[in-house]
């Protein structure tokens, strides 16, 4: 979506007119220079970020069904951990 003013997001800027992703239930709950964890629903797996900048080790935890994923940077992957 596009916006007519800036909008921070992420920890990010998005100047005006800029595209901004929907991160849907995506929420940043702790952020450490480009390693960030994330807390979410399941049902918004595919929105999670892959930013270029995004740290491998990040995580995240999707709250509904307790499953944790962690991101590797050079595939731009998020891997599910366990199981």
């Amino acid at each position: 979506m596009k916006y007519g003013y800036a909008v921070m997001q992420d920890g990010y800027t998005y100047e005006p007119g800029v595209e901004v992703p929907d991160l849907g239930s995506v929420r940043c709950i702790q952020k450490n220079g480009n390693k960030r964890k994330y807390a979410f629903l399941s049902k918004d797996l595919d929105k999670l970020p892959t930013y270029d900048n995004l740290s491998s080790g990040s995580a995240a935890l999707a709250t509904d069904t307790n499953k944790v994923y962690v991101y590797e940077s050079t595939s731009k992957t998020w891997y599910q951990q366990g199981e």
